[in-house]
């Protein structure tokens, strides 16, 4: 135990710190402490790539003159991205960060070092490790308990106390160009899982920070950083040092210690909750929300201890690459679900955030189980399993937390006001969640991974420079994230669903199926019903946003199905018959870019598939339909608003005569007035609107506004580019800038292919028309419904691009 004592002392000096003064009644210095080890946490740690484990464990070229190397060279960066979370982002004294930056940016050092002496058996040097770190970390713990007039020089010595014992030793070599290039491309795979738990660590602890007092912050740190210190110990300490001994004694196994102290963590905690209950509040000392936040960090370190069993084993068999997957998932599903329950519940709600982010982990972390093959599973499993997911996709119910499946058939649609509590949330959120978790492929979709993650990142940390730290967690704005980060996850699902031709064909299937289940039944209510339009209301369920999003949805799954299934004579029948049925669906919904699409999408086929005359009786049939669609509701009041122009007439008298002067030949008095459709006119004023307000000054443009329109001036800008940019700035668009422009790229590589590849081709198609087209005269990617199954094409099409590229 050595060895992991001193690496405890080296590196968890300063968890140790913000215990004993949070503790010691000092809550608001812990709060600010905590502030400063997150904003490490998302510096440091973020670039650290697992270093003791690679050293400890051996992996390949990644040697510790190599990896220090890296450290030497990216110090500078991490020492001044540091600084701004900590004095810029949270408003921390500079007094405090800079001592305790410079005492990580030590500890940076003097880790690797540490590493070679538990690699060389080097016992001396480890007890001398101890003693100096222990003895900096008192003195600093007295003087700022005791004597605070001495805390800043006790500050400085306890950062400095790293390099006693552990001088650091250069090899030139490492230095090199070319060695330096290999070594990064070597801890690429693991500074992705590391920079996604500290940057996740730091963004909860600000939130937490800007939600409460300092005080209660505080105090909720000192309740996690207790109730997480023994699986952080585990996880960081003791877990390395047991893979390397079993490494040496070549053996395995989990080791009863760490089940009975999961075992004795989470007994204490439930007896704390229990006694913390029952005790009167004037024997607690602490409030009892710290009480209760302790019993269930607790509790959270048992669980938590059992999901990094599986994190060592993958590290054991060299496959960490793994984890960067789960653990974006993790971190991700932990900071939407604190901002959830404080929203829903309280502040009360955050005593369980420990506890919330120890069962996410050992449930992403288990689903690892089924990337690695643990749990066989049957063709006909997985085809069942591709199937279900692309069928809940597509199938339009709706969910309202506020009461069970939305039914609303007196109304088109509500205006939720901005609630989550009324907004329709589709099931397609589930049905994208529990594809992610079951397929589990996740070093299929590392790419998308990184998107969700920096797009993330990149959002938050906008909106906390536009409120400079005062975010509203009643107003639009997390509602906006929230709407606007959720579908880009089905990017992911996308890219894990492909595993050959066959699940694409699977997909395209279980989408047809839906569609000859939704069309004929809508359109069939419309009739009965007499409506004008296309019916919204489906005897127990009402379909939310049917004409503006939910047609051009059906369309775009109805063209990729055509485009999968069209070689297939048996598939192409059924392609045929649901023809006119959908050309009559896209007049019926009153949708331009829905009927113009279906059109184009067919004209596309028709032309790639020349040789078969069926594709252009399949234009024609739609098309056909569609123009009787039209000519049924040419006089409905709804199509003519949309449809009709104002074109110039001539002035005429009270009886509604031409005017004397029009008589007379005067061309002049005739009224020259055009009028635009007023649907084009709002998008027209909705796009200079938006757009003035991005170019305000440099902050607007980079970094957004910290509040959205009022509702009463305008919802949206009829344009999710500009939407985004307005409210989160360019800064945090540069992921899907960047996606765009390499989608757009593996395209051209393979525009000479496409018209003999149908299933590309249509996947093509339909990605571009969404991304170029529909998006550019909608929010269709800031919808749930529309934008998980967009961005869920886009991983499909990505990951089908990447097919060629893994067969070379």
């Amino acid at each position: 135990m050595l060895y992991p004592i001193a690496y405890l002392a080296l590196t968890s000096a300063l968890t140790i710190l913000l215990i004993v003064l949070g503790l010691a009644g000092q809550a608001t210095l812990a709060a600010k402490l905590g502030i400063v080890q997150g904003a490490l946490l998302a510096t440091f740690y973020a670039f650290s790539a697992n270093t003791r484990s690679l050293i400890l464990q051996g992996h390949g070229d990644l040697t510790p003159d190599r990896l220090l190397a890296k450290r030497i060279l990216a110090l500078p960066l991490l020492c001044l991205g540091s600084y701004l979370l900590c004095v810029y982002a949270a408003d921390i004294p500079p007094s405090l960060a800079v001592p305790l930056i410079l005492r990580r940016a030590c500890e940076w050092l003097a880790e690797v070092r540490l590493c070679e002496i538990e690699v060389a058996s080097d016992r001396a040097a480890a007890r001398k490790v101890v003693i100096v770190q222990a003895a900096a970390m008192l003195l600093a713990v007295a003087a700022l308990v005791i004597a605070p007039a001495l805390g800043l020089v006790a500050l400085y010595a306890f950062a400095l106390a790293p390099l006693v014992g552990t001088a650091v030793r250069l090899n030139r070599a490492a230095f090199e160009p070319s060695r330096l290039r290999e070594t990064l491309i070597g801890v690429t795979p693991h500074i992705g899982s590391t920079a996604v738990i500290g940057v996740a660590i730091y963004l909860i602890r600000l939130l937490i920070f800007l939600l409460v007092d300092n005080e209660t912050a505080g105090l909720l740190f000192t309740a996690f950083a207790l109730g997480s210190f023994a699986a952080t110990l585990f996880s960081n300490v003791l877990g390395p040092t047991l893979a390397l001994r079993r490494a040496r004694a070549g053996t395995k196994g989990s080791g009863r210690a760490a089940t009975a102290g999961s075992v004795l963590l989470a007994s204490a905690g439930m007896l704390i909750i229990a006694m913390a209950a029952a005790a009167p509040s004037e024997l607690l000392v602490r409030p009892a929300f710290f009480w209760l936040a302790l019993g269930l960090s607790l509790i959270g370190g048992a669980i938590m201890i059992r999901a990094l069993l599986i994190r060592l084993d993958l590290f054991d068999e060299k496959r960490s690459d793994l984890l960067f997957g789960p653990d974006v998932l993790r971190n991700l599903s932990l900071i939407l679900g604190a901002l959830a329950a404080y929203r829903l519940i309280g502040p009360r709600s955050l005593a369980g955030l420990y506890l919330l982010d120890a069962t996410l982990t050992w449930f992403f972390y288990a689903s690892v189980y089924w990337a690695r093959g643990e749990i066989s599973t049957g063709r006909g499993w997985q085809t069942l399993l591709r199937a279900g997911i692309a069928a809940g996709l597509l199938f339009p119910l709706f969910i309202q937390l506020q009461g069970g499946v939305y039914s609303n058939p007196g109304a088109l649609m509500i205006d939720s006001g901005g609630s989550l509590m009324k907004v329709p949330l589709p099931a397609s959120l589930a049905a994208a969640f529990i594809g992610m978790v079951l397929l589990a492929r996740y070093r299929e979709a590392t790419m998308s991974f990184g998107v969700v993650f920096f797009l993330f990142v990149g959002m938050v940390f906008a909106t906390v420079i536009t409120t400079h730290g005062s975010v509203d967690y009643e107003s639009r704005k997390l509602v906006l994230l929230l709407q606007y980060l959720v579908p880009v996850f089905a990017l992911v699902l996308g890219q894990m669903y492909l595993s050959g031709d066959d699940s694409l064909r699977v997909c395209a299937k279980a989408l047809l199926g839906v569609i000859s289940v939704v069309v004929p039944l809508q359109l069939g209510f419309s009739f009965a019903e007499g409506e004008s339009g296309l019916a919204h209301h489906l005897l127990l369920f009402t379909i939310y946003q049917h004409r503006q999003f939910v047609a051009v949805v059906f369309v775009c799954a109805y063209l990729l199905a055509a485009f999968v299934l069209w070689k297939d004579r048996r598939d192409r029948s059924w392609i045929l018959t649901l023809a006119p049925l959908m050309g009559f669906y896209s007049a019926m919904s009153y949708s331009t870019l829905a009927f113009v699409f279906l059109a184009g999408g067919l004209a596309v086929l028709a032309f790639a598939a020349a040789k078969t005359r069926s594709a252009h009786v399949c234009l024609a049939l739609a098309l056909g339909a569609a123009a009787l669609g039209f000519y049924l509701e040419r006089d409905n009041y709804n199509f003519q608003e949309k449809y009709t122009l104002v074109w110039p007439t001539a002035p005429q008298t009270a009886a509604g005569a031409p005017s004397d002067a029009v008589k007379a030949g005067d061309e002049q008095a005739r009224s020259v007035t055009f009028e635009l459709p007023r649907n084009v006119r709002q998008r027209l004023a909705d796009w200079a609107l938006y757009a003035r307000g991005i170019v305000e000054n440099p902050g607007t443009v980079l970094f957004g506004h910290a509040k959205p329109f009022d509702r009463a001036v305008s919802t949206n800008a009829h344009n999710y580019y500009l939407d985004f940019v307005y409210n989160f700035g360019l800064l945090a668009f540069l992921p899907l800038l960047w996606l765009i422009a390499h989608t757009a790229n593996l395209l051209w590589r393979v525009r000479g292919t496409l018209r003999h590849d149908l299933p590309l081709l249509g996947l093509a198609v339909v990605v571009v028309f969404l991304v170029v087209i529909d998006n550019d005269l909608k929010v269709t990617f800031r919808q749930p419904y529309p934008g998980l199954f967009g961005f869920f094409l886009w991983g499909l099409l990505l990951s089908r691009l990447a097919a060629p590229a893994r067969a070379r």
